[in-house]
């Protein structure tokens, strides 16, 4: 079964901010399309699918999802089926790279209405997907759920220990949960958030967090959207460019680089506390270099 030895290296980068580095934890590396903050939401979630004896995984996602590709692609070589619901009626397999790439994978997509789409989460909807393809593993969008959390409580480690400010996107809230309940107490974590959701993304990351034991500091930023989810800019674009030429870093710009462009932007508002940052790249660029 997939699972592999998860070793993440720390790049700095020295004068990021004038005279001030940033170091960057590439959990990018390992894997580019299953590596990332992927590999510890799917973790667990794999073997708990193995443990109740499920063939067939079934999951949610847009149509741009990194989860998406990435469950089609552990589907492939693990020999499990794979299902995907993906947002958006007008879509084909043919669409985009990621979706192509799903379906040459093996993963059956299932193209459904923004309507239908909101309704993933009620009982009667997945009881319809039940009697439709059969029993399955249900994973909700994004992987995110308890299992995801518990694995990203391992995305921290004794090397990140002396970083006294912690930053990752936000998309679901279950990366920054497991962030969260393994940071030191004298740790600030800062989630960017990708797409609009003010209020809604805290609720889900405090839901997360009521069963844990954490002293951590954090919050959101939400004023780094660009406008939503997938909603870039020039000066987005250019700044990827930048990083990707000068120091060898690949951004994608729904995630990584829309928070790292954040980090840049609150260092110059003085938005940004003191001392050493560590900036948390959750990969998600497969498809776009």
């Amino acid at each position: 079964m997939w699972l592999h030895l998860f070793v993440s290296t720390i790049q700095k980068i020295n004068n990021f901010f004038g005279d001030d580095s940033l170091s960057i934890l590439r959990l990018d590396l390992p894997d580019p399309i299953t590596g990332g903050n992927k590999y510890f939401k799917l973790k667990y979630n794999l073997q708990e699918m193995k443990r109740q004896g499920h063939q067939r995984l079934l999951t949610f996602g847009g149509a741009f999802s990194n989860h998406i590709a990435a469950v089609a692609t552990l589907g492939k070589k693990d020999n499990f089926e794979t299902i995907g619901i993906i947002r958006g009626d007008e879509l084909t397999e043919m669409s985009n790279k990621v979706l192509e790439y799903a379906s040459n994978c093996g993963m059956k997509l299932i193209f459904v209405s923004r309507e239908q789409y909101r309704e993933r989460n009620n009982l009667d909807f997945q009881n319809s997907l039940l009697e439709k393809y059969g029993p399955f593993y249900l994973l909700h969008e994004g992987g995110a759920n308890e299992l995801a959390v518990k694995g990203c409580k391992e995305i921290l480690s004794f090397e990140t220990e002396k970083y006294l400010q912690v930053v990752c996107p936000v998309g679901t809230g279950a990366t920054l949960a497991g962030i969260i309940s393994s940071a030191k107490r004298d740790q600030k974590i800062i989630g960017v958030a990708v797409l609009q959701g003010k209020e809604y993304l805290e609720k889900e990351v405090a839901k997360y967090l009521a069963c844990e034991n954490s002293h951590a500091d954090w919050t959101i930023e939400h004023g780094f959207t660009l406008g939503g989810y997938g909603k870039s800019s020039p000066e987005l674009r250019q700044f990827i460019f930048q990083l990707k030429n000068q120091y060898d870093l690949p951004l994608d710009e729904i995630y990584s680089g829309k928070t790292l462009f954040a980090i840049s932007q609150m260092k110059r508002q003085g938005l940004l506390g003191q001392g050493n940052i560590l900036f948390v790249h959750t990969g998600g660029y497969s498809f776009t270099h």
